[in-house]
């Protein structure tokens, strides 16, 4: 059998070796502003041979995620499931709240406004400095220095705070070509301190299974 990689014009040539898919947004369907040609096509393409579960890195909950999808055309009859890596981050909030019968208090490092931050449906206690918090959460984008908030994580360490990774992206290109720094890369940071982390989204395999679950729990899927 041979092991050289096997080379297609397109996923129409093997979607109908696998009965449900896994699609990435951004970069795949749009780039933020504007879907890509052809991608409404190829996911109604895609749901009349199995599920389609949509899966991003961004910190948005799903119900955030789904809104910018909407905007983009992306209606919701052409997928079957969405997961963020927000939303995985938020139930893992919410699953400690629940066990822990009290509200935990977050710190969060680059909170964006309103519903894009996944804290906006969860029930906790948002703090104002890491000495009031049992976590610290990253989910918001920097375009400043990436050490600007050495003190702050250098802190949160020596308190031995866990910290939530919303967005495991280190870095995401602007439409003029800059780059703002993600929360990925606080997550390095910390990390290298000997920080405790928790990463949520691709490529660890908690946003692929949730898909899985969502969509019927298939064993052939396409990513």
């Amino acid at each position: 059998m041979s092991t050289l990689p096997r080379i297609v014009d397109g996923i129409h040539e093997i979607a109908h070796e696998y009965d449900w898919f896994v699609v990435d947004q951004w970069g795949v369907l749009h780039d933020g502003y504007t879907a890509h040609p052809g991608a409404h096509d190829c996911l109604r393409a895609l749901r009349s041979i199995g599920p389609v579960a949509l899966i991003s890195n961004t910190s948005r909950r799903v119900d955030s995620a789904r809104a910018v999808l909407r905007q983009l055309g992306f209606s919701d009859d052409l997928y079957d499931a969405c997961f963020t890596a927000g939303e995985l981050a938020a139930r893992w909030l919410e699953a400690r709240t629940v066990e822990s019968a009290q509200r935990l208090r977050v710190f969060s490092l680059l909170r964006p406004p309103g519903v894009d931050s996944l804290l906006h449906t969860v029930q906790v206690d948002i703090v104002q400095d890491v000495d009031s918090a049992d976590v610290i959460l990253v989910e918001g984008t920097d375009g400043g220095a990436r050490t600007q908030h050495d003190a702050t994580l250098q802190r949160a360490q020596e308190r031995q705070l866990p910290l939530l990774c919303g967005n495991p992206d280190v870095r995401s290109i602007q439409p003029d070509g800059s780059f703002l720094w993600c929360p990925g890369a606080f997550a390095e940071q910390y990390a290298a301190l000997g920080g405790s982390v928790f990463h949520f989204g691709k490529p660890r395999p908690g946003i692929y299974e949730a898909a899985r679950t969502a969509t019927g729990g298939r064993s052939r899927g396409l990513a």
